[in-house]
């Protein structure tokens, strides 16, 4: 029987590839949607959308040359986060600052709104408190 070994070098290597998706697809989404900076909702969906757009990217790039492991991925991601920088310091766009207060606000709104969305928020919350 095989054990699942979970080995601290590869836990690193994760977050140093989430953030280096994560900075990116940040940078990216702040040139994309520069119109809309009181607009919070537009930004994190081209934030997620660019992440995942990203990750795939990379995996083509790299599948393309026989290329996928740890090492090169995190190469590749780290050009992609370098063309993103310039990116944004050539076009001289703000860097995006969420207002959280203003997308809490507005999640609070529609609940009050549209009172069926409380029961799957409660499924939410109790799934939680049962495990």
């Amino acid at each position: 029987m095989h054990r699942f070994v979970i080995r601290i070098e590869n836990v690193i290597l994760f977050f140093i590839s989430f953030i280096l998706i994560f900075s990116s697809s940040y940078f990216l989404s702040s040139a994309v949607d520069k119109y809309s900076e009181t607009k919070t909702k537009p930004f994190f969906v081209y934030l997620l959308l660019t992440a995942f757009a990203q990750i795939i990217l990379s995996f083509e790039i790299l599948s393309l040359f026989n290329g996928i492991n740890q090492i090169n991925f995190l190469i590749i991601n780290t050009l992609f986060l370098a063309v993103s920088f310039v990116l944004i310091k050539r076009t001289g766009t703000q860097i995006y600052k969420p207002q959280i207060g203003v997308f809490l606000f507005d999640v609070k709104k529609a609940l009050i709104k549209d009172k069926l969305l409380f029961i799957p928020l409660c499924a939410f919350l109790f799934r939680f408190q049962m495990q």
